[in-house]
């Protein structure tokens, strides 16, 4: 094992030599969020706002009023130092579109974006793709299959015949003699 690598307390070592903490350490997050491991207080959540974090999520809980204080005073502090925090964000928003899927939290639902349709309809042909188009149809359709919470097929080749497609693509394997 490398010096500086899994036994180093969690820290990676790049090539270069240079160490950081992984992104999902807790140190990560609670210094972000303003926890106890003396977190900037600039950035803290109020007494009565609780914020939940894990890997790949935040959820805030609290009044909404208190949950929108803290977020303006965060916001405030990212245009400080010019950080950038998203584009066409809405506070409080019950309905947003990410990753090609829209949340809506009003009526509790998941749907594919409109743009994510769009790109899914403006397939081309099959006949003229190439290993690569169809490899992007192919995650493209797993992908709307799991937002909708529906299975493509119930056979097991569409899953193996993306994997075959990719590993032509990268050069893995060689093409079946006809």
């Amino acid at each position: 094992m490398p010096r500086g690598g899994r036994h180093a307390g969690g820290a990676d070592t790049a090539p270069s030599g240079i160490q950081g903490r992984p992104r999902n350490s807790p140190d990560y997050y609670l210094g972000n969020c303003g926890g106890d491991d003396g977190g900037s207080l600039l950035w803290a959540a109020l007494p009565s706002v609780r914020v939940d974090v894990w890997i790949d999520n935040i959820r805030i809980a609290g009044s909404k009023s208190d949950a929108t204080l803290w977020e303006a005073q965060v916001l405030r502090n990212a245009d400080s130092c010019h950080a950038s925090m998203g584009e066409g964000r809405e506070s409080g928003a019950t309905q947003y579109t990410f990753l090609g899927a829209r949340f809506d939290h009003t009526h509790r639902a998941v749907s594919l974006s409109e743009k994510f349709v769009r790109s899914v309809c403006a397939v081309p042909s099959l006949n003229s793709s190439t290993i690569a188009e169809m490899e992007v149809v192919a995650s493209r359709f797993l992908y709307a299959a799991s937002i909708l919470g529906t299975r493509l097929c119930d056979y097991y080749f569409f899953m193996a015949g993306r994997r075959r497609l990719s590993a032509l693509y990268r050069g893995l394997c060689g093409r079946h003699p006809r």
